[in-house]
């Protein structure tokens, strides 16, 4: 939740902050599901923003990334690629080279899923049981297909 207010404020220390409480923090909680539950959160809040009913487009995310880049930009020096490639990588589109790396993904994703956030405490709160009931069902394949991070989360 704290990385998601720092976000949605566009405070950038604040987001680096989360980001560093959040991975000490980590050896108390489940890196796997934490990496997960973000991805899934960027699917949903990307889908909400799309409002288009069905999986997006390559081009579809790349308009999407065109509205969040002016406040990406505020939070990190990566360019618009790396937001483009972040929203198609949850959604397993090939958007090309070059791709995000894979120990800067949670970081990336954390970011995206920040700036699509409309108000962190509500719309997190609502989420939270379809989180909850896709966590149920996919809980084994994901920990089956899981690949360790360099940050662990």
């Amino acid at each position: 939740m704290r990385i998601a207010i720092a976000v949605h404020k566009t405070n950038k220390e604040e987001w680096v902050a989360a980001i560093k409480a959040m991975a000490a923090e980590l050896d108390d909680h489940d890196p796997v599901a934490i990496q997960y539950w973000m991805i899934y959160l960027l699917r949903h809040f990307s889908f909400v923003a799309l409002d288009i009913g069905r999986k997006p487009t390559l081009q579809e995310l790349e308009s999407l990334a065109d509205c969040l880049l002016p406040r990406w930009k505020q939070m990190t020096p990566a360019d618009r690629r790396w937001l483009v490639n972040t929203l198609a990588t949850v959604w397993e589109i090939d958007a090309g080279p070059p791709a995000v790396e894979y120990e800067y993904l949670g970081i990336c994703v954390s970011l995206a899923m920040g700036l699509l956030i409309a108000n962190p405490a509500v719309d997190l709160s609502r989420v939270r049981p379809d989180l909850a009931e896709w966590w149920a069902k996919n809980e084994a394949e994901c920990r089956a297909s899981a690949r360790p991070s360099p940050y662990r989360w």
